[in-house]
């Protein structure tokens, strides 16, 4: 099983689908769609969104106006990252 099948294979379960039913059918397109538009390539999944959502505290607590000590530790994200999304926000 690859990732796309376990990804559409849980949706299923969680959802209570049926197989053959209308909902599954629809999930099939979509299954397709994705391995249109990514078959043959390796996306990168992150491993927690929780993530994304520090880095974007960060970028909005260092707009306020805040040291970069104080950013760091409301976010906890690392110095070097602060700096990082200082330099790829440019």
């Amino acid at each position: 099983m690859d990732i796309v099948e376990d990804m559409i294979s849980r949706v299923m379960d969680v959802l209570n689908i049926r197989s053959g039913s209308e909902p599954a059918a629809r999930l099939n397109e979509v299954e397709q769609q994705i391995r249109q538009a990514w078959g043959g390539t390796e996306p990168y999944i992150l491993r927690c969104r929780r993530r994304d959502k520090m880095r974007e505290q960060a970028l909005q607590t260092l707009a306020k106006g805040l040291p970069l000590k104080e950013v760091v530790r409301k976010t906890g994200i690392s110095r070097a990252q602060v700096y990082r999304l200082l330099k790829l926000k440019k």
